[in-house]
């Protein structure tokens, strides 16, 4: 029931939200750019987050466990190459996520590609999103130093760290970090 209720809510603050700011984008002749909704989504997650546990603590089923390689995730729902930002992370494991993956983080701070980067698609009447953001991060450097104590490793579920990079070298130097 919770579920269902939260999803109606999701999709209808997801359409009036991407509306509006079409709306307010086209009005200003600026191009589609759906990365002010996540900015903004974001911040509304992590601020309503205060008051937790109706919205956020999620029990994940029993017998929906998997192992895959010696990793046991409780859920085989993964957030994959997902967030950076840990508090956000934090929520989407509180709602069930059985892992996650960090999003891509490189050897040096990247801004990524110009805006607009972050799209609706779709395909075959089949709605996605495309997502062009260019691997922005602050480094491995900062990275490490921010994971290092997180309360993310207390929910005891599988944690991965999506390394890039423009060279071996790089790769090979970011995960000896």
């Amino acid at each position: 029931m919770r579920a269902n209720f939260l999803s109606i809510c999701y999709r209808s603050t997801r359409f009036i939200i991407t509306k509006t700011l079409y709306f307010f984008q086209a009005l200003f002749f600026c191009p589609k750019d759906l990365e002010p909704a996540v900015i903004g989504g974001d911040y509304f997650l992590s601020t309503i987050s205060i008051i937790g546990a109706p919205f956020f603590n999620f029990k994940i089923p029993s017998g929906n466990d998997i192992e895959v390689f010696g990793l046991e995730f409780p859920s085989p729902l993964v957030a994959a190459s997902f967030k950076s930002e840990t508090e956000i992370l934090k929520i989407w494991l509180q709602m069930g996520l059985g892992g996650a993956i960090f999003k891509t983080i490189m050897k040096n701070e990247r801004l990524g590609n110009k805006r607009p980067r972050l799209q609706d698609a779709s395909l075959a009447g089949e709605k996605g999103l495309l997502n062009s953001m260019g691997l922005p991060g602050k480094g491995i450097e900062y990275f490490a130093a921010e994971i290092a104590d997180l309360s993310l490793w207390n929910f005891d579920r599988p944690l991965g760290i999506s390394v890039g990079g423009d060279s071996i070298f790089e790769y090979i130097e970011s995960v000896n970090h």
